[in-house]
């Protein structure tokens, strides 16, 4: 039963589904722990109602946000995975054709290293693609930038304090 056609697809919607629903909570909580610890600095108490209300009201433009700055990676690892498909599926129309192993292999091999060589990036991309989504959210949230306002001052606090950022 477990095979079955609309109990896999079903299970896979849930699944999204659920990783959906933790992702908008974080997002929320992010914007409420934002909102907070701004009011504990400034020696303003704040309350949970009033850090989930402002976390909530956060979401839209730390959505859009996110949408826009994990973009790159997207493409990157959508990129790796389609050079990976088609290196195997040309792999075996070329094996299938010819009948000889190299000529299976030989695709293999360079879409292999094409996907190695691209899979190098995957680490500092998602390292700075965590960075500035921070950043940006905080310059979102902080000083109630709009979404491309606070792209581009993150994208301006990093090219003038690009040390004090990496460290």
């Amino acid at each position: 039963r477990l095979t079955q056609p609309a109990l896999l697809v079903a299970g896979l919607v849930l699944l999204v589904v659920w990783f959906l629903l933790i992702w908008v909570v974080m997002t929320i909580g992010e914007g409420g722990m934002i909102h907070a610890a701004a009011r504990a600095q400034r020696g303003q108490p704040t309350s949970f109602t009033q850090a989930l209300s402002a976390g909530s009201d956060l979401l839209g433009p730390f959505v859009a946000i996110d949408t826009i700055v994990f973009f790159p990676l997207f493409v990157l690892l959508l990129t790796i995975m389609l050079i990976g498909a088609a290196t195997m599926i040309l792999g075996l129309i070329l094996g299938i054709q010819s009948g000889e192993v190299l000529s299976l292999a030989l695709p293999l091999i360079i879409g292999g290293l094409i996907v190695f060589f691209l899979s190098l990036f995957i680490v500092p991309l998602t390292l700075g693609t965590i960075t500035f989504r921070s950043l940006a959210f905080r310059a979102a949230a902080m000083q109630k930038l709009g979404v491309r306002e606070s792209i581009r001052h993150t994208w301006q606090l990093i090219r003038q304090k690009t040390g004090p950022v990496i460290a």
